[in-house]
């Protein structure tokens, strides 16, 4: 990413749940490794079942997360991600991921974040115990919509 982008996009990238309680020269070291991608209203971002190689952090645009049946699971507006499940564990993508607007965001690869959390111990602690409670947050909205649904069919 370019300077100029890097610093707009430091504020909103602090604020990704991912990556909250890091510095600010942290947060920039981080983007250094993102790249800038686009796509367009109705374009699909990731398939259930595509391998897990990057994230998307959404800064502008809203994104639908629909399951394998075609359920809609999710909406997700700026400054959320998505694809971090993946990126921690490797296991392919288990949901699919759509543009619902023009969006643009920024990608970070697996193999160049996995890179960057070895070499440092202080920041890999950091955004694990982060991505952890984002994933524990996710399990209790999904119980949620899991009893809710059963509730309708009692």
């Amino acid at each position: 990413m370019t300077d100029e982008n890097s610093q707009a996009n430091v504020s909103v990238f602090e604020k990704i749940h991912a990556f909250q309680g890091l510095s600010r020269s942290e947060a920039r070291y981080l983007l250094r490794i993102c790249r800038q991608k686009t796509f367009a209203k109705d374009e699909t971002i990731y398939s259930i079942g595509d391998p897990s190689t990057e994230m998307f952090i959404l800064l502008q645009g809203e994104l639908e997360v629909t399951g394998e049946e075609g359920t809609v699971l999710a909406h997700i507006t700026s400054g959320s991600s998505v694809g971090e499940m993946g990126v921690l564990t490797g296991s392919p993508r288990s949901a699919t991921v759509a543009a619902v607007t023009d969006v643009s965001g920024v990608v970070i690869e697996k193999n160049q974040l996995d890179a960057l959390l070895l070499s440092d111990r202080e920041l890999r602690t950091r955004v694990i115990e982060n991505m952890l409670a984002l994933l524990c947050e996710r399990l209790v909205e999904a119980n949620v919509h899991i009893e809710h649904f059963a509730g309708k069919d009692l």
